[in-house]
């Protein structure tokens, strides 16, 4: 069997924080510890997360969800697979089989965990069904078709003012002289963020996530900050996001507007507001999330300074990912809104 140590949260959330902060590349907010405490409580489902170690030094972090019969990392979050040290070189594929097998077949329940990296690796075959979303490719095989858009954040908003096109500018200032204003906060704008996110995900033909979803996420989440912002338009919303991050990398992780003030620049107006807040709290990356290479949306995130970062997937005895069926959204389209906001989160666990 694999050799796994158990450790306990108070001595692991600190080492996974340090880990994290040192780098000279900061970690997606999914690789914040908390998270496991989400997964575990919201979706009842079995995370384990693993500190790497060499040399007897934490060298890479592992977040592993068992989300019934499968294991991914991380389900309903863009990055997932292994974050660790530039000059650290084992056989990836190999540890997460290993661990999965060790896991199962020991009966070890979720928790946080030590494995040393230059352990012997055995296993006796991988049946089990595995997705990997991760910004480290740890085959040479592995593909992508989504890329996640960042900006690497100056000092000053000025500064990064400065760097935006000519065209940009222009819709920023158009869109801050028009009838909108912003607030952000945390639960007490849940309805609001809420209600132009359900109706936007409906008219993309996307089952949306309930509130609870978003709740719990925010109580569960520490060490870094989960936000709404809300624009409004006399007094109604009609733009929304939720602003996560972690160590210096801020994420719009959900974005929604609504359709008929898509000319008036407020999906401008809504990405500034986060990138000035981002830069506020010092923070060091605003990314804009992932989208489909060569799609609309990354043509839209590509119109600022950003830098696009594959996306890379790795799948075992994975049945088709639903999302691939670019029909069923026109279907949903076509679910009226009271049942697809109640069917929506029942089906979007199973969505990752």
């Amino acid at each position: 069997m694999f050799p796994i140590s158990p450790i306990s949260p108070s001595t692991a959330l600190p080492l996974w924080n340090k880990f994290t902060s040192s780098q000279p590349i900061p970690a997606p907010y999914s690789f914040n510890p908390s998270l496991f405490y989400f997964f575990l409580n919201h979706f009842h489902w079995k995370p384990w997360y693993f500190l790497l170690l060499d040399d007897n030094k934490v060298a890479g972090l592992l977040p592993l969800v068992k989300t019934g019969k499968a294991w991914a990392s991380l389900p309903h979050f863009s990055y997932g697979g292994v974050f660790m040290k530039n000059n650290v070189q084992f056989d990836l594929e190999k540890l997460i089989k290993s661990l999965i097998v060790s896991v199962e077949e020991e009966k070890i329940n979720p928790g946080f965990f030590q494995v040393d990296i230059k352990s012997r690796i055995s296993h006796n075959g991988f049946d089990k069904k595995l997705y990997i979303r991760s910004l480290l490719p740890f085959k040479n095989e592995m593909k992508y078709n989504k890329v996640s858009s960042a900006i690497q954040l100056p000092a000053t908003k000025n500064e990064l003012f400065q760097q935006l096109s000519s065209n940009l500018r222009r819709k920023i200032h158009k869109a801050e002289s028009s009838n909108f204003s912003v607030k952000q906060g945390m639960q007490e704008l849940l309805d609001d963020f809420y209600a132009v996110y359900a109706k936007n995900m409906h008219r993309l033909g996307s089952p949306a996530y309930g509130k609870h979803f978003f709740s719990d996420l925010m109580n569960t989440y520490e060490f870094g900050e989960t936000l709404f912002f809300v624009i409004y338009k006399e007094k109604k919303q009609v733009a929304a996001s939720m602003l996560m991050s972690y160590n210096g990398f801020c994420e719009n992780a959900w974005f929604s507007t609504k359709k008929e003030t898509q000319k008036e620049y407020v999906s401008d107006f809504l990405h500034w507001e986060m990138i000035r807040y981002a830069i506020q709290q010092k923070a060091s990356v605003y990314s804009f999330g992932r989208s489909d290479v060569n799609g609309s949306v990354f043509r839209y995130k590509n119109h600022w300074p950003v830098k696009n970062l594959p996306i890379y997937e790795y799948s075992l005895n994975r049945i088709s990912n639903i999302k691939n069926h670019k029909w069923l959204a026109g279907l949903w389209r076509n679910v009226p809104f009271p049942v697809a906001r109640f069917l929506g989160p029942l089906l979007i666990k199973h969505i990752y």
